[in-house]
């Protein structure tokens, strides 16, 4: 059996030590792989574990699209092979292509290609992948993430060429994962709870273990955030005081400041191909620093509504920005500023939408934009610390594109609408929105004929249990060189449970 992995950014040292442990434990030995950033495929080449038959560089199938002849016909044939129906999803989901994100920070999402270079780089990427898929004939590829231009080729060439497909998913419980061959459901876990349907009983400990969980996170829920542990760190350090993201001024942090500044501008510097679609200029960085921690300074304080004691309204929880997973499940809603609009106009009358915004989004975002939500009359807008559990809690439904929000409201047996699909967008309570004309309609039958299912939602956890392992990723990605026997450790179970799924235990 042949492998190949995509080694995203940070993903890539450890999708090497994963690849070591499929060799050493399952003997999947012949492995290619498509690598993102030029110190990536460096570390790799360099490497004397494993002997890949071929590693393909992003950064120079893109670099391509310069000298690249645009060939209609052949788009056409792309479209017709690999659309969906359109090529145009593989686009809009690349957030470096699309919106500059990386390059620069968000709101800054004007991309730096026209419409005729983009289709340069659909070509020049859709062909490269084509020859290196016909010349490895891997037998599976491997995804930590499916959420930019070559990765969503990469999925569906591999589809179409009967290559099995592997993604990594957040099963939204501590730190959990498990594995699915589409990103657009949740194959291996659909498989599981159809069999516990029919076979689960409430005295089967995996039943009561599921009970055991519900019960405990609607006595004191917890974000998934905190206990995925280094992502939590983003919600902790929210509750700051607005002057505390100033902290960088005091003569320590401030000399530390300086020597960041300073080595950023010396690497870029010393890089080779400072023109790698994919490179910071460190002046833009610095330029986006500064202006975030001006908005901070600024503060959103005057904008900010409290929620009202024994109000009717409906949450919206707004996702950070621009994210992969709503614009590849949720393309045509990802405008979160036009959703809640038509989100607002179709509650009761009596009905008030709050809406929240993620913390990660603290000074991203223009004033203008919070000004406009605050024109609809029905419309509080909340400070991003107040508890999105509470407000779950208090609400009369949950509104989200595709995220946690979703699934915690689920667990707390309130009504959920969704503008994509997810794992749990098949629980009797959750309803997804999929044409904007019947969104008032769905909204009525969420608040007068909500039903939820104990037992569905209590088979899903279950299902969720045994399909997925314990993975601390987040923590992986700090850790250095120098702990890789720990990173192999923390591995080990997801190196199992791939091989599990290719039948090669």
């Amino acid at each position: 059996m042949k492998g190949c992995m995509y080694l995203q950014r940070h993903f890539a040292p450890l999708g090497h030590i994963l690849i070591t442990l499929l060799r050493e434990r399952h003997g999947i030995d012949s492995w290619c792989g498509y690598v993102l950033d030029r110190a990536n495929l460096a570390f790799l080449e360099n490497q004397k574990e494993i002997p890949y038959s071929a590693l393909l560089l992003e950064d120079d199938v893109v670099a391509q699209y310069k000298n690249e002849v645009l060939d209609m016909e052949y788009l056409a044939a792309l479209e017709r092979e690999y659309g969906i129906p359109n090529l145009w999803p593989h686009l809009i989901c690349d957030r470096v292509i699309r919106y500059n994100l990386y390059r620069r920070a968000y709101p800054s999402d004007v991309s730096l290609y026209s419409h005729e270079e983009m289709m340069r780089m659909v070509q020049t990427t859709a062909r490269a992948i084509i020859n290196f898929f016909d010349r490895e004939k891997p037998d599976f590829i491997f995804f930590s993430v499916v959420g930019n231009l070559s990765s969503m080729l990469l999925y569906h060439i591999a589809k179409k060429k009967g290559i099995q497909t592997l993604l990594l998913d957040g099963a939204r419980i501590g730190i959990k994962y498990f594995l699915s061959e589409r990103y657009d459901r949740s194959t291996f876990l659909e498989e599981t709870v159809a069999r516990l349907r029919k076979s689960l009983r409430p005295g089967d400990p995996r039943f009561r273990e599921a009970e055991r969980f519900l019960a405990e996170f609607r006595r004191a829920p917890r974000y998934f955030l905190e206990a995925s542990g280094g992502a939590g760190a983003v919600l902790e350090g929210f509750k700051r005081s607005r002057l505390a993201h100033f902290s960088f001024l005091s003569p320590r942090k401030f000399w530390r400041s300086l020597r960041w500044t300073l080595f950023a501008f010396s690497e870029y510097a010393r890089k080779s191909r400072r023109e790698d679609y994919i490179v910071m200029h460190p002046w833009h960085e610095l330029l986006d620093k500064v202006k975030r921690k001006a908005r901070i300074l600024r503060g959103y304080g005057a904008l900010y509504d409290e929620p009202v004691a024994g109000e009717d309204f409906a949450y919206f929880a707004l996702h950070t920005e621009p994210e992969a997973y709503p614009m590849i499940l949720a393309p045509f809603y990802t405008d979160q500023l036009w959703l809640a609009k038509q989100i607002a106009r179709s509650l009761p009358l009596s009905c008030k939408l709050y809406v929240k915004d993620h913390p990660v989004m603290t000074g991203l975002r223009l004033r203008s934009y919070y000004r406009e939500l605050k024109k609809l009359p029905n419309v509080r807008l909340l400070h991003p610390k107040v508890s999105g559990l509470r407000l779950i809690r208090e609400s009369k439904l949950t509104l989200t594109l595709t995220g946690t929000t979703g699934f915690e409201a689920a667990l707390l047996k309130k009504p959920v609408i969704l503008f994509g699909p997810m794992y749990y967008s098949r629980l009797l309570g959750v309803k997804v929105c999929s044409d904007i004309n019947q969104l008032p309609y769905l909204v009525k039958t969420q608040l007068e004929e909500f039903r939820s299912d104990e037992t569905e939602l209590v088979t899903l956890i279950a299902a969720l249990m045994e399909e997925s392992i314990d993975l601390e990723l987040v923590q992986m990605w700090d850790l250095g060189e120098g702990e890789r026997e720990a990173r192999r450790k923390w591995l080990i179970p997801l190196s199992d449970l791939i091989a599990k799924k290719l039948g090669v235990t």
